[in-house]
């Protein structure tokens, strides 16, 4: 193999174990959420509470094997890292696809790119591929770096990495991603297409034998029926519908926003044709208090202009109704039946969200929502 192609297959591979660790180091709310419902799918939940720290540590050891990849930096070490870590992610990924399971049973909601088992399995073993290109060509690839130094760039990622993980748990992701990305219409993610059919008469011609249908209204305006030679010579066989458009399922079947009551109120939250907040919390007796009490302050200000504040979270009505008397929350509180769709939503418990006419406009986890005038004079006065 030349050495031009060699030196793309590390440069490839680093750029791939930075990205990948980078992802999830800038949320680890929603990687601590994924690890734990692939957990509970598979029967692990002993693993539940901690699984984010040994998450955390994979995703600092790609950043620190993919920046050392790059920089030439302890080459032999990260060759082995690499080709260690990749096989393992080509075993989980065959593991999957060999017994039959779907992306779709274990992480339904988090699957953000809609994935199949073959098509992960197919880049895991590219990406395997690729380590072992560079394992093989170690002993080619001259260091620019001495032991100290590599260490040293081990010690400085580590700590970056830890840094941005605190970081991140007070702030959302850099990058919006998944179905709840900024910019996205949420009607056309929750509200179905609904089908547009017109009733109908399924009659046989006697003569023909042929079956034919004919609209009612036509039915009903044409006179036909006053007709008895076309109806001794045709036989009614049923009552059906003509479908001029199909029944279109939403991408995320089930989202039902209801009051206590059980009256639906998706359609007059997500499609208000005026701006308004929106609060997610999959569970308030889990959510941060500060952060609640952080934003009723702010929803008091926002009613004060005329823009409404809506919650929604998936716990159930009565301790719904003790959380907002004892924290004297100002606005309604609606319940989603699935927690697993909140935490989709937006990656803090609480975090807001700014519709406008049922778009997403932006999001913040409670630690960063600003003051209302800020975001007044941002987003609201345009």
């Amino acid at each position: 193999m030349s050495k031009a192609l060699r030196i793309f297959f590390r440069i490839l591979l680093g750029l791939i174990f930075i990205a990948s660790g980078l992802m999830k180091l800038s949320d680890p709310i929603g990687l601590e959420w994924r690890m734990q419902e692939i957990l509970l799918w598979l029967d692990l939940d002993f693993f539940y509470d901690i699984i984010l720290y040994p998450a955390i540590i994979f995703g600092i050891i790609e950043l620190i094997v993919g920046v050392n990849l790059l920089l030439k930096a302890a080459i032999k070490t990260s060759s082995v890292f690499a080709l260690v870590l990749s096989g393992f992610i080509v075993i989980a990924n065959a593991g999957y696809y060999f017994a039959g399971i779907s992306y779709q049973e274990i992480d339904p909601v988090f699957n953000l790119w809609d994935i199949d088992t073959l098509r992960a399995l197919l880049v895991s073993v590219g990406i395997f591929l690729f380590a072992i290109v560079v394992f093989l060509g170690r002993k080619s690839i001259t260091t620019v770096w001495s032991r100290k130094g590599a260490f040293f760039l081990s010690v400085l990622l580590t700590s970056a990495g830890i840094f941005w993980v605190i970081y991140s748990s007070f702030h959302l992701p850099p990058f919006s991603y998944g179905k709840w990305k900024i910019g996205t219409q949420t009607g056309n993610l929750v509200i179905p297409i609904p089908e547009i059919s017109e009733p109908c008469f399924v009659y046989k011609n006697n003569e023909t034998g042929v079956t034919d249908t004919i609209l009612i209204k036509d039915f009903t305006s044409s006179g036909v029926w006053k007709d008895s030679i076309w109806i001794m010579n045709h036989e009614f066989i049923d009552r059906d519908k003509q479908v001029t458009r199909e029944y279109v399922e939403a991408p995320i079947p089930g989202f039902l926003i209801q009051n206590v009551f059980n009256d639906d109120k998706t359609a007059d939250i997500l499609l208000n044709p005026e701006p308004n907040f929106l609060v997610v919390s999959y569970n308030v007796e889990e959510a941060s208090i500060s952060g609640f009490r952080k934003i009723n302050e702010f929803a008091r200000e926002a009613e004060m202009y005329g823009v409404a504040t809506q919650g929604i979270t998936s716990t159930l009505f009565q301790p719904i109704d003790y959380f907002r008397h004892e924290n004297q929350i100002v606005f309604e509180i609606y319940h989603v039946g699935n927690p697993l769709m909140l935490k989709e939503m937006v990656h803090a418990n609480p975090g807001v969200i700014l519709l406008k006419a049922g778009r997403i406009i932006k999001k913040w986890h409670y630690y960063e929502l600003p003051p209302f005038t800020k975001v007044k004079e941002t987003y609201l006065n345009n």
